[in-house]
């Protein structure tokens, strides 16, 4: 029971600003706490949801936007968006070889192509939040949030091969099938609820990471990243598009 409560607080640990002190020993754990994503995601969007709701009663939608969004930032997406710039850059080079295309994605540098994506991407999200997601649809953020995260586990089964032989992206990939199981199931009651938003993204996905796969013959950190970022956003676009 112990084991697992360390396994829980992990993930928190893991994917968030939380102030909860990662064990020393945190990559012996760190497999076993794949498997608590979805609730992770869950409690995380909840949390992001009634921000936008407290929020909302104070302030304008313009500004409920900008808040949210960058303490959703801070506390969460850093560690994805860092993933979404380098593997933009990377992938948008020119690079052909799998060790240039690497080497440019553990490149603390921000490059050009990162800039440019990332200024859009991050345009087109408080777009969204602005017009859709803050004066209409707030609920969607825990479902956007939720389905970032476990397509994370979901890929990282599906390929099962990392583009590296170390690194957490390589840690998470050889052990995401202990999470399979809980994120599928999560997947499969949110599409159960918005059955296109969901599909349509999973597949939109999977067309972007079999092309990284092909390139760099696995996937990495960052690219998990990645995956994240970019579900996120074509999950809110589609339901945009079908609201």
């Amino acid at each position: 029971m112990i084991k697992e409560i360390r396994a829980f607080l992990l993930v928190f640990s893991f994917f968030s600003r939380f102030p909860i002190k990662a064990p020393e020993d945190f990559e012996k754990i760190l497999p076993r706490s794949i498997k608590y994503i979805p609730l992770f995601a869950l409690i995380s969007g909840i949390f992001l949801f009634l921000l936008i709701k407290i929020l909302s009663f104070f302030l304008k939608d313009e500004i409920t936007a900008i808040i949210v969004f960058i303490i959703q930032y801070l506390i969460f997406n850093y560690f994805h968006f860092d993933g979404f710039l380098d593997t933009s850059d990377a992938f948008l080079s020119g690079k052909t070889k799998k060790e240039e295309i690497l080497s440019i994605m553990e490149d603390t540098h921000v490059g050009a192509f990162a800039v440019l994506l990332g200024s859009t991407y991050i345009a087109t999200k408080l777009y969204i939040y602005t017009i859709f997601l803050i004066p209409n649809n707030p609920e969607l953020i825990i479902f956007s949030f939720s389905v970032g995260r476990i397509f994370i586990v979901l890929f990282s089964y599906v390929f099962g091969s990392s583009a590296k032989d170390y690194g957490l992206g390589y840690i998470f990939v050889s052990n995401a099938k202990k999470g399979f199981i809980s994120s599928s199931i999560a997947f499969l009651i949110i599409s159960a609820i918005y059955f296109y938003e969901t599909i349509i993204t999973f597949f939109i996905c999977l067309i972007f990471c079999i092309y990284f796969v092909r390139k760099v013959g696995g996937l990495t950190g960052d690219i998990l990243g990645w995956i994240c970022e970019f579900s996120e956003l074509v999950w809110l676009l589609v339901s945009w598009q079908m609201s």
